[in-house]
């Protein structure tokens, strides 16, 4: 990574980049990576005394660069399926043939759901014919007048 790199690092940069005549100055400035990575245009021709307007320009284009990569790289670390990457270790590791296992079993319980609730449906007995069977728990106990108005609050606060 860019943010890493000593003055050394940015030296070697700079050489690699054609900017050769501007390596001592970076150096005598103690410039590694993090600096290299905040530089402005301000910084390059006012506390660097770079007068050439175009090597000013290109610098600050390379710079850009290398926060576009860092960025990039950076967000590869933290978000990798962001890219689509569907790289081998993956497949290794077993993580996409779990999703694909859990997506066809979500799909499958919804199927089987949806079919028994079809059957059921059908079956239902006539209720003028065979009414429901009593509840003997709640027919036992005592009617709690406020606890529905009490649940109906809980749900709402929560």
């Amino acid at each position: 990574l860019a943010s890493r790199w000593t003055c050394h690092d940015v030296s070697q940069w700079l050489s690699y980049h054609s900017f050769d005549i501007y390596i001592d100055l970076f150096l005598h400035h103690k410039i590694d990576g993090e600096i290299l990575l905040s530089l402005t245009k301000d910084d390059l021709q006012q506390s660097l005394h770079i007068a050439i307007f175009g090597d000013v320009k290109r610098i600050l284009n390379r710079i850009e660069l290398l926060r576009t990569n860092l960025r990039e790289e950076d967000l590869d670390k933290i978000f990798p399926a962001l890219r689509g990457d569907f790289s081998t270790s993956r497949w290794k590791s077993g993580v996409y043939l779990k999703l694909f296992v859990s997506l066809f079993y979500l799909a499958l319980s919804c199927f089987c759901t949806a079919l028994t609730m079809t059957i059921v449906h059908e079956r239902v007995p006539d209720p003028a014919l065979y009414p429901p069977l009593p509840d003997i728990f709640l027919d036992n106990i005592q009617p709690i007048h406020w606890a529905f108005e009490m649940t109906e609050l809980i749900i709402l606060v929560l």
